[in-house]
Parts: structure tokens; sequence; C-alpha cells
């Protein structure tokens, strides 16, 4: 941990004691990556058409593979910090805590908790049915189960709503969860596909241009240097 991250910690810990302080600063910060990777998912595929366009251009595939990826470990995310604190013998890192902790100091979240459920349930089973277990009546299309990246939105919403509450009624802090202003990660590396593919462009038609003027072997010149094409340390497992 970074001296930022002690100190948080240490707050945290000044609060609520040596055993909730870790569990508290831990939901806080899992809830936060929560909202910044879904973000992230919602600025690459959500925004303009051009930004999608971006992606496909450079390659079809890695972007259905990379919205895919996003998407489905959100989706992991909200399962587990909806999950019961308990489960038989094993002890799980979810929201069910800070319900408990809120009582330990008189303050009753149950309804707020029950109502980051509900909002949370259409995410939940999907995730059940479709990436924590290959559900077989899912596999085979007998049964279905939907899910839309609005839906995906209000459930973030309301986990982070719900652990906003928590540091507002229990620990009276007014916590801003991420994001919590501008940063420009994405945008850097879109812009960098941006101009990647406007090279490209430029290179294949400079390349016909030359082939037309008779020097053929111009459409076969590599404009990217050796390493990026080599994929030998691949090779040996496929």
């Amino acid at each position: 941990m970074n001296e930022a991250t002690d100190e948080t910690l240490a707050r945290y810990i000044a609060k609520a004691g040596p055993k909730d302080g870790p569990i508290i600063r831990n939901i806080t910060f899992k809830v936060s990556n929560l909202a910044l990777r879904w973000r992230i998912f919602l600025y690459f595929f959500c925004g303009p058409r051009k930004r999608i366009a971006v992606l496909n251009e450079a390659s079809g595939m890695m972007a259905k593979l990379l919205h895919s990826l996003l998407w489905d470990d959100t989706l992991m995310r909200i399962r587990q910090m909806t999950d019961p604190a308990k489960q038989k013998a094993n002890n799980n890192l979810s929201l069910e805590h800070l319900v408990r902790i809120s009582a330990d100091n008189s303050v009753n979240m149950s309804d707020g908790y029950a109502e980051a459920q509900l909002r949370c349930k259409l995410a939940k089973t999907y995730a059940t049915k479709n990436l924590a277990h290959l559900d077989l009546g899912h596999v085979l299309g007998d049964e279905i189960s939907i899910v839309t990246r609005g839906q995906t939105t209000d459930a973030i919403r309301a986990i982070c709503d719900f652990v906003h509450k928590f540091h507002f009624e229990v620990l009276h802090t007014d916590y801003q969860l991420m994001p919590i202003k501008h940063h420009d990660e994405e945008q850097q590396f879109l812009s960098r596909l941006y101009q990647g593919n406007q090279a490209e462009k430029a290179f294949e038609a400079a390349a016909l241009t030359a082939a037309l003027a008779g020097d053929w072997p111009a459409l076969n010149r590599a404009d990217i240097p050796r390493w990026l094409r080599e994929d030998d340390e691949l090779s040996h497992l496929f």
C-alpha cells in the first residue's frame, strides 16, 4: 500500500475499529474501481459512433473482445458486491457488511440495501447464469437472461449510492466515489489508435500510388517494426 492508502485505512480504523476499518476501506475501493471500469466501457462503446469506428478500423475482433471483457467483468463485480457476506463456511467482501456495521452504529440501512439488491437483480441473474456458471438452459437457448447497458449503469449507481449513503450517515463523511474528475487515459488510447489508423491509410495510399507508377514491390513493404509482427512466443500455445 502507498502512503495515501495507509492514511485512508488509518482513518477507517479510527472510526470503525481494526476489524471493520479494513472491510470498509476495501469495499469502498472495489466500488470505486467498479465505477471507473464502467466509465471506460461507456466512453468506448456508448459515445459517438466515430469512437467505435476507430476501434473497429483498428481491429473488429479486438473491439468486440474488449466490449465483452469490460461488460462481463463489470457484471461479475456487481454480483460479487451484492453477494451475502457469509455463504456456508465462506466469508465474502460485500455490501452486506455495511448493513451490519451500520446497525452497530445505530443506523438502519436495511431498506437501502434491499433497494440496491433490487436494482442489481437483472445484472446478477445474467452474471450467474452466463458468466459465473454456464447454465445449460441458457447455453442451449432454452432460457434467456438479458441485461442492458442502461440496467447495468443503474445497478452501478445503486451500489455507489448505497456506499455514499453509508459514508454520510455512519461515518459522517461526504465521500465521493470514482470517477470524481476528468481523466484522459481513454482519450489517449483512442487518440493513438486514431492516429495509427490514419497513418495506415496514408501508407496504403502511398504504396498504391507507387505500385501504379511501376514500383509493385511497394505493396508488400511493411510500415511497422518487426517486433510488432512476430508472435513466436505464442506459437507453442496453439
